[in-house]
């Protein structure tokens, strides 16, 4: 993923190392520290990963993430959102269960997710 990201990165307008980077097993590598001179970051981005995890394992990520991040850090989560009550839109609540018979996650609505932030230090 690493290399096909840096393809895009590399074909945008922005400016030089702005976007980083980091291949790693993210549930056993550390994370590099957010004023490494060659990882420095504000945020850590997550693109559908939550939910293909339990909550144990989201609760882990998240707070490894926060603790990894400078003061006022961001973390950027790019998922499919239930609605509160759980029951659409039709095609997340598809995929939540395709989530429940293929994977140990699930898919979130905002307020689990923000709970689960919270949790981990997280505020906004």
């Amino acid at each position: 993923m690493c290399k096909i990201t840096q393809k895009y990165i590399d074909n945008s307008n922005l400016p030089t190392n702005t976007v980083q980077t980091f291949s790693g097993n993210m549930f056993k590598d550390m994370f590099p520290k957010h004023d490494d001179p060659k990882y420095g970051y504000q945020a850590v981005f997550y693109s559908n990963i939550f939910h293909d995890w339990n909550d144990e394992k989201c609760k882990y990520l998240a707070k490894k993430t926060y603790d990894s991040l400078p003061k006022n850090g961001w973390i950027l989560l790019h998922e499919a959102l239930l609605n509160e009550d759980g029951n659409g839109p039709l095609i997340t609540a598809f995929l939540s269960f395709t989530m429940l018979t293929e994977t140990e996650g699930k898919q979130f609505t905002f307020f689990e997710l923000k709970e689960l932030l919270t949790e981990a230090g997280f505020n906004g």
